[in-house]
């Protein structure tokens, strides 16, 4: 080969080994990139599924007593027969709770999350709001003011509304933790 011949072959020589470097850095960019989406969708639903685990295993009434309370409501918010004029009768003591820190924490990259996942999350997250929505309402001086058999109706609602919760919550940490699993077996492929 001559000098002439190896003028033309050398910058096509780097010219190629540029091109290949050029894809062979984006290859590497997009498979960092990916692992790094991975591992966030993988920490995020850790996350939620540890906050749902908490009000779910904080159950403050087991299924069998929730429905013996209700069961128990009819008459209870009536006042009795020797109370002071005015007196409401029994006004339930509802408290404050909250329990989506941590989905309002990352709510805005919930499309990180599997499509499989979001539903029973945001369904569960949405039950949470109302029920605290509703526990609020009760504590008003409004609530207080509405006659016995409307403070039981919404007594008894609340009472439904918690129960509901604790079944999306199952339903919920189930998606989670099945989407989990396959994120994390992914995971080990990919490293």
């Amino acid at each position: 080969m001559s000098w002439e011949d190896l003028k033309y072959l050398i910058p096509l020589t780097a010219a190629v080994v540029a091109v290949a470097g050029w894809l062979v850095n984006d290859w590497l960019t997009r498979r960092t990139a990916a692992h790094h989406l991975l591992s966030k969708k993988i920490d995020y639903m850790r996350a939620l599924s540890a906050e749902i685990k908490s009000y779910a295993n904080s159950r403050w009434l087991p299924s069998e007593d929730l429905q013996r309370v209700k069961d128990a409501l009819p008459g209870q918010f009536n006042p009795p027969e020797d109370a002071a004029p005015g007196d409401p009768g029994y006004v339930p003591f509802v408290p404050s709770e909250k329990h989506d820190t941590i989905f309002e924490a990352i709510v805005h990259d919930i499309h990180v999350l599997p499509s499989r996942t979001i539903y029973p999350v945001v369904v569960y997250y949405s039950q949470i709001r109302s029920i605290r929505d509703l526990g609020s309402d009760m504590r008003s001086p409004e609530y207080a003011a509405l006659s016995a058999e409307r403070r039981e109706a919404l007594m008894r609602k609340y009472l439904d509304m918690v129960e509901y919760s604790y079944t999306q919550a199952r339903k919920a940490i189930h998606a989670l933790s099945d989407e989990i699993r396959k994120s994390e077996r992914t995971r080990a492929r990919v490293q």
